[in-house]
């Protein structure tokens, strides 16, 4: 299995393309063409070059790296727990605030967008999927 099954992307997404230089709008959006055995084909070619390594290159470039994110924009995000049925637990988001050692107060803040959860919430309680605690906000 290449990594583009293991990720679950597929043919006719759209990905969006970080750049890779000292230029801050070299970013890009294509969509995948074709996939097989590891390698992904746009609709269309890159205007710009992207580095992408398994290793940093922030100790080669004075402390920047430069290598490009690349992000699955087509779908939205879905929250859900570990399917095994030994365990009753669903899973949680928690926002809360926080006082570190420092004595510095950390405010929790959480925004959603096309956010799905899905068989979310803790088993046999009341503690929903959500949950916002000694939160000021």
């Amino acid at each position: 299995m290449n990594s583009a099954d293991t990720l679950g992307w597929q043919v006719g997404d759209l990905i969006g393309i970080a750049g890779s230089s000292y230029s801050h709008d070299q970013q890009e959006i294509v969509q995948i063409k074709t996939i097989s055995n590891g390698v992904i084909t746009f609709d269309t070619g890159l205007s710009y070059r992207h580095y992408g390594s398994s290793d940093a290159t922030k100790y080669l470039i004075h402390g920047i790296d430069l290598r490009s994110e690349v992000v699955l924009l087509s779908r939205n995000i879905r929250i859900k727990p570990v399917d095994d049925a030994s365990v009753p637990w669903g899973c949680q988001t928690l926002t809360t605030d926080l006082i570190v050692p420092s004595m510095t107060p950390l405010i929790g803040k959480s925004i959603f967008s096309y956010v799905e959860f899905s068989k979310c919430g803790q088993y046999d309680t009341q503690k929903a999927a959500v949950r916002f605690f000694n939160s000021s906000n």
